[in-house]
Order: structure tokens, then C-alpha cells, then sequence
């Protein structure tokens, strides 16, 4: 090899001298040999050559790290015969490259590894690169795509069947963007059957799921490397002379290559096009470049001789044109229009990113100034002007200008004279630079939406699909067009979006929903939003203004809770699109840059730079001006908090010894809350928890402060608290919340109140002073307040039998009670009762006796408590039964959540293995027969009529025939399942109980069809009044308020003998459905045990899976139809005093509405 340092060795030869080539023969690798010897075939004799290379000693990165980094990046070398005259080389004819590859930056491992390497490859080894090799290599990759993706939807079905519903969706986009899919929602007893697969239900994106994850990352993937090359942290000339026309003619083939790109992949069109937004157009203008400069060279004698600096530059076009070109050349009219002023010069090359260094770092080096040439300015100007041109074809795609030069003969009729408008006043303004009012603003982003609406449809006929020739001419050309008034939309937007009114608002970012949308017509979200957006915004805007009416709200506040609850999706997206890009770009960008010695800083901002130039931005500007305008319309409180987590998940376990404020940055809904945390502050509305969602059940049960924050300002406030003793005060209703420094309290109290890990019990420690005399123990403490809440949980069940503590009767051998089965495999709803169920049931089979007939329940039967047991028992499980037992015998509270989750895993995998026995379905099917006949019965005496129009009620019978055996049979074993779980293990542990303690009934009932589901409190849980309720209502079924599906539902609250207040329009994106079959509810007697709240700890199952479908609000009557909404959250609000009632405490109360009236009552319990 050619070694260009002074002290190397080579196994075998003495140091060398610099610059010398040495020839190093090498030796035989005696190991393989051996190996073959030994008989290993898997060997192959190889021949072994070492090197050691000069290093030095660094800090290391972690443990694995040796702490050495070499003096230099690799060695080019080739091969020669010892005894012949034969030299080899790479395969592309250059040297050979050894790159020797630190720790930091080992080899890619990721998908699309290959591609990656080749990559580093090309940018790291390659002898020569240029702007020309760059694109060729891209446009190879291009196409080994499409092979690739030939090759799958050949060979995958599934990922066939995906295509094709893409591409419906994207041919329907045109006609149907303004109106969004049609929501599948039931409004019968028997609603049609759902589609296997429907691009309007969102479980077909599972189809060809692998496939797609790789192809995706391969666009992100060169997307980065194209913005690196953009941005000119690539090489742009590398020890190689390129001829402009070539490198016009490869850019030229790359751009159409990846116009047609974006015709066929519709799913990534998004990248595609920001991929094509780093490249040059190219063309037939290459040429130009050459010839042109000399032109003006010999028309205004400009001498060709060295030492000044048009011929300097004149040599760098030659030999390599680059980007850099365009601004040069505007920095040298600039320098001939100032008069020879060279300030000018320096400041327009500054606003390319142009240096003096950078000038001089050129192979052909610009290291001389301009002057001013002995000859007409005005012609010589000219001349430079129309030579731009030339540069700005070839090289700058995205000038507006030459971008509406080359798309006008795509370009609609009547968007011609808008883009010529446009063209002309940016010209003009950019002249004049006068600052624009809000009315002129808007007149422009208006002209521009207008211009890019005609572009987008002309790209979207017949899905944007097709990819000959001219279709591919008209995409690369509109694509540039759109991108250049995309980034004038933009700066429009960053100048003049806190001028704006509401109404202009509401047109701005209804305007970007669309064009966003063009571009991503098979994204449902993005449909949806704009559909609601233009249906509803802007007579919305114009009431909240007061000045018109509105059918689907009541006032001024009403109307603004829906635009602010619109708002809250919007903003749920920008959030989730930012993590998206980046979880794509992030890494792979840090990679890159650590391969090719990017500047840490550059690297730190990658992501962050590409955001703030895409719509997103934009789009995050205008909801950033109308949240504050929505909240003061609507009348909506700031917020509400101190030790700084990103995520409860990851705190799980955590015991906090000094009681805590959380302020977290996202919590789902489905966390556990960390012993000794008083309260739990959310900063981002996008990413807080619904308000009857099981974790604020949870904390409400152990009156632990739930908060969520609307306004970042108070939430970046908070934050200077953070390791800091506070006082937070919150008004009673909810309605304010207050924070400020406080002093240390007892050390002793704080510890003791932290350990109780609950805040009504915590308040009352600290303010019992006689406990610091007594010196009272938190054993002691701990029984007092025990007694005190079983004493008033006896007062509120009356005279029902409750399971209490099963610990003192309990075998201490016997774990997870699995000695104890059933004497029956199944029972009907009337012989439920708390020795045999849990609460689940108990309370249907109360709510079936107690409610008028007019107000439905679903029909029930139920496995009792030991069926599982039972089960285990059964002969073919009996193996089964000994293994869970000794896996179990390994949990004990001094688990670790790790060992914990272990064991957890390892149950379910031997539930899994579970036969469900036939006399337990036999027994099943049997008792739903039972059943069926006596609804009939009760039925006949109660008189029970329902609304023709929802059809025939199916009975259990029916349902158990639709869902078939093998599922049902699933179902319960899933359930089983649940009970094996961290969160509830987790839970019992910080309550004091044992886990076995808990026991697992299955309660079998019907899934009621729901057009909308909602969860009651009988006592509204803010205001604590006596007589006010609170509820929440989605579109669909109910595990869309309760489970983990981000956004709000619609809030409301009503006094006894009242009306109904609005207090939060909805603002979910999905709604649940499912086809007509049995649900298998778990019913633990973890709602029984005390000082345990068991609310969505565990599962339960439909026996078919739920289906998604984006929701849209626009056509949703509980939206649209005021008088219609606020009769139907009379009735259930009304329902809300009843159940109570009934019951003599507040309730926690679930159900749904079938068809659009007939309401059914499907769950209650004590409300915590």
C-alpha cells in the first residue's frame, strides 16, 4: 500500500519511510488450515496479511470500548501476483479501500444495511466523488427498489391486498377528500357485515407490515443522505473532473426516476418528495454552463490568463460545476451593481453559506477577488443574469421562478395567471421589502393556497398513479412548483401568523390540512381533520365571534370548545408526525454524520432543520396563535405541576422516599402511579390521559392529583420547582390550580406520609400534631385507617355478603387459590352472588332486576370463580397445573419488576398452552339456552318493547353460533391470562395484599351494538358536589375512553333535575367497532378486596377483535344536532341519579346507545 505516514510496520518488514510504496507478500493462515486438517468443510484455506497502524489513547465510550483511536481513516491499496504480472483492483477499477472503522461508528446492523454501507462506502473510500457519482449511485438504488418491491408484491399476498387498497384510496381522494370515509358505526341489532379488509378500517395497515417498515426506511434513509448532500456536508467534488452536461444529464434521469417514484409508491410519497426537494433538476442546459462563460469572457475581454478571478471561477465550471455556482454568480452582480463593492460581494456569498475557506478549499481553488471589468456594467450584468439562469436550471430546482417556467405547460389554465400574480409580487416585495398587514397577508396566502389546490389536483387525477413518460415530466415539474410555494406559504405564515384573526386563522391551517393531505392521500388522519375542519370551521369561527348561529352549538363558549377540541387533534398530529421524522431521520443522520466527520452541532439540529422548513411548522405556528384566542373564547382555565419524568411507564416501581410531585412529559392512561407520589402533573394536552381513563380511577381511588397542562408557559414555570418543597393548591371543582414554594416539613412526617401513598391520609398525618407526642407507628396508623374504611364500606353494601379477607382462611400452600375449583362450569345470571363472582357480575345481574325494561342490560351468564381452577384440574392440563404452580412459587413482594415480568411471561405462555375441556363449553351452551329462555320469559312479564327500527335482538344462542367455538374458547383463555400480570401484581403489592388473594370469573355477555358508548360518576369527581354527575361520551365502543386511544371524549356534567353542560367536544381520532358476538369480561374480586382498586387491571375480550376506523365529527349527529345531543345526555345523565339511587353510594357507571335513542346499561360499580 501507499502509506502517507511516517511510522508504520508491517508484520515481517522494518519501518519505513514516507511515501514509499511498499509490497507486502502474505502468509498462509495456519488456523484455517488446521481446521480443514481437523475435517471442518465450513473452512476455506485463506492467506492472511497483518498490519499495525499507529494510535492513540482516548476517552472511552462505554465498557466494551478499548479506548484507542487510530491517527488516520484507512488505507488505499491493490493486489499483485508474487510471480506474475497481474494487478487487481476493485470492481469499479479503483484502488482498494481498507476503512478502519472505530468503535463509535462500527458497521450498520439496521435495515437496508447494504445500501447504508454503500453508502459510507462511496462517501468515505471512494478516491473520486462528485455531485454526478452521487446521483448515479442513487438512481441505481432507485432501481434495485423497484425490483425489490416488484419482488414482494409478486410473492407476499397480503402486501399485494395492501397495494391495492392504497391505491384506492389514493384514486378516491379527489372526489372524496372533502367528505372523509363513511363511519361503519351500527345503528341495528344485526348491522351489515363489516369488510375483511377496507381501506375505512385502519387493521389493514397490518398487511405486509415488514415489508413496508423496510421499504420506508429506506426512503428516510435517502432522504438524509440527499439533505447531507444539499446542505454540503458532503463532498461535492472529490479528486474528479466533471463535464457539466454529465452531470446535468444524471441529475436530470435521478429526478425523473424519482418523479415516477412517487406516481407508484403512494404510501411514501411523502419522502419522495422531500427526497426530490435535495436534488438539482438538470437538464439540457449543462452544456450552457461551458460554453456560456466563455462567451462572456471573450465578449467583454476578460482575459483567460491566471491570478484573477473570473478565469479562476471560469476553471471551476469547467471542471466541476456545483450549487456554490448559483451563488457566486449572484454575489458577482451584486459586486458589479454596488459599483465594486466588495462588502456586497462577501455578504451574498455569506447568505449561500459560501466562505472565503470554502472558495479555497475548490480543487479549482477562487482565491482571488472580482473587479470591475473595463467595459459596459449594464450588458456585463445582463449577461451574468441570463448565465444565473443557465446555474438555476441546472442546479436550483425550488426558484420560483424557473419552477413556474417549467410546470406552466402542466399547469391548469386558470392557475396560470395566479402563479404569474404570485411571481410578480414576490418579486416586488423582495425589491421593495415593505412589511405586509394581516389583510394583505391573507390575500397572498390565499392566492397561494388557490395556486397549490389547481396543483394538487392535476397531481392527484386518478390517484397521481401511472408513471409514463409525460405523466412523469408533468409530477417532477408540478412537485418543484408546489415545494417553492410551500416555503412561501411558509415564511408568510412565520411573519404574519400573530396578526391574524380567528376566522383567518381557521382558513390558514384548514388550507395546509388540505395541500398536506394531497400529498398524503392514503393518510385517514390527515382526511378526516380537513373534512371536519371544512364543514365545520368556519361557521364555527364566526360564532365564537358572535357573529352567527350555528345549529350544532349554542353560543359563543360552545362553539370555541368544538374549534378547540379540533384544534387538540391537529396538534395530537403535529406531535406524533414530529416523533415520527424523528425516530426515521435522527439516527440514521447521527450515523452518517459520525461516518463522514460531521460537526456534532450540525448533527444536534438535523432533524430539528428539516422540521422548521416543512408545512408542519406552519401548521404548528396557526394553532399556536389560536389555542390562547379558543381558551379565552371557551373560558377554559390555564392549568395545573415537580420532579421531572419523561414517562410514568419507566417509574413504574419506583418508590419515591420523600413524598413528590411528578411533572412528566406523557402518560397514557394505563400507568401505574409510583408509591409516594402526591400528584402527577401532565405537561402536553396531546399526550394526557382521558379523565375516566383507568389510571385516573386509580388515582382518585388513592386521591392522588391528576393535572393536565394547557399552556406551556405555566408548564415551563413549573419547572424552576423542580427538587424544590411546594404547596399546590386546587380549587375543589377543578376549576384552578396554584403552586408555590413551600418549607421542609418533619422529616419523619414526610417519610411516614410517603409510605401511606395517599394524599387525604397524607394531609391528615401532617395535620395531627398529637401523632409527633405519641409517636405513633405507621403500623399503628395504617390498622386505625383500615378499620375507618372497612367500617364505612360494610355502611354503603347494606346487607350483601362481601368476600373480605380471604387471607385468614386461606391454605398459605396455595397459590393463586388453585386448589379451589368450582363445583359448576357455568351459571346463569340469576344464581349470581359474590361467593361465586365478582362485582362485574353482582351489579348486572342488580341492574337487570332494578331498571325500567325501556333502559337495556346485556344479557349474561358467567364462569365462576375456580372455573379457571377447575380447568387446570382437568386431565389433559394437569401438567400444566404443576408447572404454573412451581413457576408462581418464585414471586414474592420482594420481586423486582424485571424478575416479576419474567415469571408473568412465562404463566401466560403455560396458559397458552391451555385445552379449554368440553364439558365447560357443553356447560356453556347450555346455560345461554337457559338464559335466552328466561329473558323470553321476562320479556313476555316486564312488557319489554324496542324501537322497530333497531330489528331483532339475537340472542345468546345466536351470538355463541356467530363467534364460534374455537374463539370463544380463545377468549377465555385470554382472560385467564390477564390475571398474570405486572400492573396488578404491582398494585396488590402497594396496597398490602397478597396476589393470592385474587380469583378470576368470567363474565359471558353480549356485545352491544354501540353507535356511541359512554362512563358516568353519579358524584362528579371534580366538584365533589352531591348532586351533579359527570360523563363522557365517544363515538363507538367504550375501550376507546377507558384504554389508551389519545384525545378527548365528549365531557359533560348536570345537576339533579337539570340540563346537561358541555365541557369538552371530542377530539379522538378513532372509534371501535365490532361485529356482533359474545364479550368475555373479567371479573376479578379485585374490586372487592380492600384498599385495592382493580378497575382495567385486567382484560377483556370480544370474540372478534375490534375494528379502527378514523373518526369524523362533521357527520356525527351527537355533534351536529344540538337539541338531538342534549335530549340524549339528559336521558343518560338522568340514568346517572337512578343508578345511585339504587344503590344508596355514588356510582361508576358504563354503557352505550344502540341506534340512536335506546340506551343499555353495561357495568356499574362503587365510584372511588
Amino acid at each position: 500500500p501507499r502509506l502517507d505516514t511516517a511510522h508504520w510496520l508491517l508484520c515481517g518488514h522494518p519501518v519505513f519511510a514516507v511515501f514509499r510504496a511498499v509490497q507486502t507478500p502474505f502468509e498462509e493462515a495456519k488456523a484455517q488450515r488446521a481446521g480443514l486438517a481437523a475435517g471442518n468443510a465450513g473452512l476455506q484455506l485463506l492467506q492472511q496479511l497483518t498490519i499495525r497502524v499507529p494510535a492513540h489513547k482516548c476517552p472511552r465510550i462505554n465498557e466494551e470500548d478499548p479506548g484507542v483511536d487510530t491517527l488516520f481513516d484507512g488505507i488505499a491499496c491493490c493486489l499483485k501476483e508474487v510471480n506474475g504480472h497481474r494487478w487487481f483492483r476493485s470492481n469499479d477499477g479503483r484502488d482498494i479501500q481498507i476503512r478502519l472503522v472505530e468503535f463509535g461508528a462500527s458497521v450498520y446492523k439496521g435495515l437496508n444495511a447494504e445500501m447504508v454501507e454503500k453508502i459510507v462506502e462511496a462517501e468515505v473510500e471512494w478516491q473520486h466523488m462528485t455531485l454526478m457519482h452521487r446521483y448515479n449511485l442513487m438512481h441505481s438504488f432507485l432501481d434495485g427498489f423497484a425490483s425489490r418491491h416488484g419482488a414482494s408484491v409478486q410473492g407476499n399476498a397480503s402486501f399485494q391486498r395492501r397495494e391495492a387498497l392504497l391505491a384506492d384510496l389514493a384514486r378516491d381522494w379527489t372526489d372524496c377528500h372533502f367528505h372523509s370515509p363513511e363511519l361503519l358505526l351500527p345503528m341495528t341489532f344485526s348491522p351489515p357485515p363489516l369488510p375483511e379488509f377496507s381501506p375505512r378500517l385502519e387493521d389493514f395497515l397490518s398487511l405486509g407490515a415488514a415489508v413496508v417498515e423496510e421499504e420506508r426506511d429506506f426512503w428516510a434513509w435517502l432522504y438524509v443522505w440527499g439533505r447531507f448532500a444539499f446542505l454540503g456536508l458532503l463532498d461535492w467534488q472529490r479528486n474528479y473532473n466533471t463535464k457539466p452536461r454529465e452531470l446535468a444529464s444524471a441529475s436530470e434521469q435521478l429526478t425523473f426516476a424519482t418523479a415516477r417514484a412517487w406516481r407508484k409508491y403512494t404510501e411514501y410519497r411523502p419522502l419522495i418528495r422531500d427526497c426530490l426537494s435535495t436534488m438539482g433538476r438538470g437538464g439540457a442546459q449543462g452544456q450552457a454552463i461551458r460554453d456560456r462563460i466563455l462567451d462572456i469572457m471573450h465578449k467583454h475581454k476578460i482575459p483567460e490568463s491566471t491570478g484573477n478571478f473570473y478565469e479562476q471561477w471560469h476553471q471551476k465550471l469547467h471542471n466541476n460545476t456545483t450549487p456554490d455556482d448559483v451563488g457566486i454568480c449572484e454575489a458577482v452582480i451584486g459586486f458589479l451593481e454596488s459599483n465594486g463593492d466588495l462588502k456586497t460581494y462577501w455578504r451574498i456569498l455569506g447568505e449561500h453559506n459560501v466562505s472565503r475557506e470554502r472558495l479555497a478549499s475548490y480543487e479549482r481553488k477562487i482565491t482571488c477577488e472580482p473587479y470591475m471589468v473595463h467595459t459596459n456594467i449594464g450588458d456585463l450584468v445582463n449577461d451574468f443574469r441570463s448565465y444565473l439562469s443557465i446555474l438555476k436550471d441546472v442546479h436550483d430546482a425550488l426558484d420560483i421562478k424557473k419552477a413556474f417556467d417549467y410546470a406552466r405547460q402542466y399547469l391548469p389554465h386558470d392557475a396560470v395567471g395566479l402563479v404569474e400574480q404570485l411571481v410578480q409580487e414576490l418579486g416586488t416585495q423582495r425589491l421593495q421589502q415593505k412589511p405586509m398587514n394581516a389583510e394583505d397577508a391573507m390575500r397572498r396566502f390565499q392566492t397561494l393556497s388557490e395556486a397549490r389546490k389547481k396543483i394538487v389536483f392535476t397531481l392527484n387525477q386518478d390517484g397521481g398513479l401511472g408513471d409514463d413518460g409525460n405523466l412523469a415530466a408533468m409530477t417532477r415539474e408540478l412537485l418543484f412548483l408546489d415545494y417553492a410555494l410551500e416555503q412561501q406559504q411558509g415564511v408568510l405564515i412565520q411573519g404574519n401568523a400573530a396578526k391574524f384573526s380567528l376566522k383567518q386563522l381557521v382558513v390558514a391551517l384548514r388550507e395546509l390540512l388540505l395541500t398536506l393531505s394531497a400529498h398524503q392521500p392514503v393518510n385517514l388522519e390527515l382526511r378526516s381533520m380537513y373534512a371536519d375542519w371544512a364543514h365545520l370551521g368556519d361557521a364555527l369561527a364566526a360564532c365564537s365571534e358572535g357573529a352567527i348561529s350555528c345549529s350544532c352549538v349554542f353560543d359563543a363558549r360552545e362553539a370555541a370548545l368544538l374549534m378547540k377540541a379540533l384544534t387538540d387533534r391537529v396538534v395530537r398530529f403535529v406531535g406524533g408526525t414530529v416523533d415520527s421524522v424523528q425516530e426515521e431521520l435522527g439516527r440514521k443522520a447521527v450515523y452518517l454524520g459520525n461516518q463522514v466527520g460531521t460537526e456534532k452541532k450540525v448533527l444536534d439540529v438535523f432533524v430539528d432543520e428539516v422540521l422548521r422548513g416543512s408545512a408542519l411548522f406552519a401548521l404548528s405556528l396557526l394553532v399556536k396563535r389560536l389555542e390562547p384566542l379558543l381558551r379565552n373564547a371557551a373560558m377554559l382555565p390555564p392549568w395545573q405541576l415537580i420532579s421531572i419524568v419523561e414517562r410514568v411507564q419507566g417509574e413504574l416501581d419506583k418508590v419515591f422516599e420523600t413524598p413528590t410531585v411528578l411533572l412528566c412529559g406523557a402518560v397514557s392512561g394505563e400507568e401505574e402511579i409510583p408509591i409516594g407520589v402526591q400528584a402527577v402533573l401532565v405537561r402536553s394536552a396531546a399526550v394526557s390521559p382521558d379523565i375516566l381513563s383507568h389510571v385516573a380511577v386509580r388515582a382518585r381511588n388513592a386521591h392522588v392529583l391528576v393535572a393536565v397542562c394547557f399552556e406551556a408557559k405555566v408548564a415551563d414555570q413549573l419547572e424552576s420547582f423542580s427538587q424544590s418543597w411546594v404547596e399546590v393548591l386546587s380549587a375543589k371543582d377543578g376549576s384552578g390550580l396554584e403552586v408555590h414554594p413551600a418549607t421542609r416539613p418533619n422529616a419523619m412526617l414526610a417519610r411516614r406520609a410517603s409510605k401511606l401513598f395517599n394524599r387525604r391520609t397524607s394531609q391528615e398525618l401532617f395535620s395531627e400534631a398529637s401523632l409527633l407526642g405519641r409517636g405513633a407507628s405507621f403500623v399503628e396508623e395504617a390498622r386505625r385507617l383500615r378499620k375507618r374504611t372497612a367500617s364505612v364500606s360494610s355502611a354503603s353494601d347494606g346487607d350483601e355478603e362481601r368476600l373480605g379477607d380471604l387471607s385468614e382462611d386461606s391454605d398459605p400452600d396455595d397459590v393463586m387459590q388453585l386448589k379451589k375449583t368450582s363445583s359448576q362450569w357455568c351459571i346463569p345470571m340469576s344464581t349470581f352472588n359474590k361467593k361465586l363472582v365478582g362485582s362485574k357480575s353482582s351489579n348486572i345481574k342488580k341492574l337487570a332486576d332494578a331498571l325500567d325494561p325501556s333502559v337495556l342490560t346485556p344479557r349474561s351468564v358467567a364462569l365462576p370463580f375456580g372455573c379457571m381452577q377447575k380447568t387446570l384440574s382437568a386431565s389433559p392440563n394437569q401438567p400444566l397445573l404443576s408447572e404454573l404452580r412451581q413457576t408462581l412459587l418464585d414471586l414474592s413482594p420482594s420481586s423486582g419488576t424485571s424478575e416479576a415480568s419474567q415469571i408473568f411471561e412465562k404463566t401466560r405462555e403455560i396458559l397458552a398452552k391451555l385445552s379449554v375441556p368440553p364439558a365447560l363449553l357443553e356447560a356453556l351452551q347450555e346455560c345461554m339456552r337457559t338464559a335466552d329462555e328466561e329473558a323470553r320469559q321476562r320479556q313476555g312479564m316486564d312488557g319489554e318493547t324496542l324501537d322497530k327500527t333497531l330489528g331483532d335482538r339475537p340472542s345468546l344462542f345466536d351470538l355463541w353460533r356467530t363467534s364460534g367455538e374455537t374463539r370463544c374458547a380463545e377468549a377465555v383463555k385470554a382472560v385467564w391470562e390477564s390475571l398474570f400480570g405486572l400492573r396488578p401484581w404491582i398494585s396488590l403489592t402497594k396496597a398490602g395484599r397478597k396476589y393470592s388473594e385474587l380469583n378470576m370469573a368470567v363474565l359471558v355477555q353480549e356485545l352491544m351494538p354501540a353507535h356511541c358508548a359512554f362512563v358516568l360518576h353519579s358524584r362528579n369527581p371534580f366538584s365533589d358536589e352531591k348532586d351533579e354527575m359527570y360523563g363522557e361520551l365517544a363515538l363507538g365502543l367504550g375501550e376507546a375512553i377507558v384504554g389508551n386511544y389519545a384525545g378527548r371524549s365528549l365531557g359533560w356534567r348536570m345537576k339533579r333535575g337539570g340540563e346537561p353542560v358541555v365541557v369538552a367536544f371530542p377530539s379522538k381520532s378513532e372509534c371501535l367497532i365490532c361485529p356482533p358476538c359474545l364479550i368475555f369480561r373479567s371479573d376479578s374480586n379485585g374490586e372487592d378486596l380492600e384498599n385495592f382498586a382493580g378497575a382495567g387491571l385486567f382484560e377483556s375480550v370480544p370474540a372478534f377483535q375490534n375494528r379502527v376506523q378514523r373518526v369524523t365529527y362533521w357527520n356525527a349527529r351527537i355533534i351536529t344536532d344540538r337539541d338531538y345531543r342534549m335530549r340524549l345526555l339528559k336521558r343518560i345523565g338522568e340514568l346517572a341519579f337512578l343508578v345511585e339511587d339504587k344503590y344508596a353510594v355514588p356510582q361508576d357507571i358504563e354503557g352505550v346507545v344502540v341506534g340512536a335513542e335506546t340506551v343499555a346499561l353495561v357495568q356499574t360499580r362503587t365510584q372511588v
